[in-house]
């Protein structure tokens, strides 16, 4: 599961893509209004059984002075990065995002045991690291671009028992990255120190110990 937030006008729309393989959107004005815990997203959008988000971003329809840089923020048709569980990759052009049905659109084919991990925007760069803490620097356009819904190419590879953690996409680097564990540590290392190399390779031991759980730019 996520925890994000965006900063969103009631014009604006929240697009979430599952584990499926799906992508849903949603007007800002449209969203329940609550003064609890909110709805589950399950009321909101058809979602099939066992399916839950996996990534979340804002799409501006109006300007509202917000950075351009900002990562969670896209435009429709824009390049993103779509990277499963088992380390499957590619890039897609994601389009239509205002005018999706509540039943969603797919954007990645799943095959049995894997779903979608990440979505990232497109970068020159992409780092990518697993649970176990394994961690690979590749060029982005090792991975094919597609307009259609398809699995992808292998981005990571992955030792028995191990899977897609998270993704992280970036123009230029040297970058700080956060990695956070499921114990609730977190630990800040410089890309450069991430083995670099092609696609479908294992990368290096990135973190000692710990489980990973989360990736992301550190904060500057």
């Amino acid at each position: 599961s996520i925890v994000r937030a965006h900063p969103l006008n009631t014009l604006d729309y929240l697009v979430i893509f599952t584990n499926l393989g799906s992508v849903y959107s949603i007007r800002v004005a449209d969203v329940p209004s609550s003064s609890g815990y909110g709805d589950p997203v399950q009321k909101i959008f058809k979602f099939k059984d066992g399916e839950v988000p996996v990534s979340s971003f804002g799409l501006k329809i109006a300007d509202t002075g917000t950075p351009s840089d900002y990562p969670y923020l896209i435009k429709d048709g824009e390049l993103l990065t779509m990277i499963s569980k088992q380390g499957l990759g590619f890039h897609t052009p994601v389009t239509e995002l205002t005018t999706i049905k509540r039943s969603g659109k797919r954007v990645m084919k799943v095959r049995d045991g894997d779903g979608l991990a990440c979505v990232v925007r497109y970068g020159e760069n992409l780092v990518m690291i697993s649970k176990r803490g394994y961690a690979l620097l590749i060029q982005s356009k090792e991975l094919p671009t597609k307009k259609s819904a398809v699995m992808g190419v292998q981005a990571l590879g992955l030792k028995d028992d191990d899977s897609v953690a998270a993704v992280v996409s970036f123009r230029k680097g040297p970058v700080d990255l956060s990695i956070g564990l499921l114990e609730g540590k977190s630990v800040e290392i410089k890309s450069s120190l991430i083995a670099a190399g092609h696609r479908a390779l294992k990368g290096n031991k990135a973190i000692a110990r710990g489980e990973v759980a989360a990736m992301e730019l550190a904060k500057k």
